[in-house]
């Protein structure tokens, strides 16, 4: 094949194929526990709010309505919410495959065929290697709360607004067999996460 401008554009559209062929192909397992955010800038910043407390009786300080000590009557009680910032930047990947122009001319580009294809595997799983990355750097890399991702002492109530200061909950299990008795302790430890109301957040572990 000579290399013209016309045969380069047919080569790039056929190779193209391929990339979306191996890109559309793969399924990637991040979506199962991950969350697909659109950026607009070079870094994001995400911000939220923390849990609101429970209504309350009026004239009782119980957030349940449950009989308790008696507040002032026909006032409000006013409870701060706390808010939540943590920023990550944007970083660039590419992967460019060389092409030998002798391959073109003697009509070898065939072989290229399936780099192409497995390139958009590639492509689709990379979020896989990034994440995987994160998960097993979780005890050494900090979160929103300054505490490493997994860690023992990741605060309930950041600010402790709402929950008493030093209310802490784990999701570190480092160290412990994989084992079924084990396995069950830490999927009970994760249905108790509680926010900053003190009720759980109703996590149901479904993936192992």
């Amino acid at each position: 094949m000579q290399i013209t401008p016309t045969n380069l554009i047919w080569l790039f559209n056929n190779w193209n194929l391929l990339f979306q062929s191996g890109y559309q192909s793969t399924k990637p397992w991040w979506p199962n526990f991950c969350t697909k955010k659109t950026s607009t800038s070079e870094q994001e910043t995400y911000a939220w709010a923390s849990r609101v407390m429970q209504l309350r009786e009026w004239g009782t300080s119980n957030p349940l309505g449950v009989a308790g000590p008696a507040g002032a009557a026909g006032e409000r009680e006013m409870t701060s919410v706390g808010t939540y910032a943590f920023s990550v930047p944007n970083r660039d990947f590419e992967r460019t495959i060389e092409i030998d122009r002798n391959k073109i001319l003697d009509d070898s580009y065939g072989i290229f065929d399936f780099p192409m294809r497995d390139l958009g595997r590639a492509a689709t799983k990379f979020p896989d290697v990034l994440i995987t990355q994160l998960m097993l750097n979780g005890q050494t890399t900090a979160c929103y709360d300054a505490q490493n991702f997994f860690s023992a002492s990741h605060p309930i109530d950041l600010y402790a607004g709402q929950i008493a200061a030093g209310s802490l909950q784990s999701n570190y299990f480092t160290g412990s067999p994989l084992t079924f008795d084990n396995y069950l302790a830490a999927r009970a430890n994760m249905m108790q996460y509680k926010g900053e109301d003190g009720l759980p957040f109703g996590v149901v572990p479904d993936l192992l």
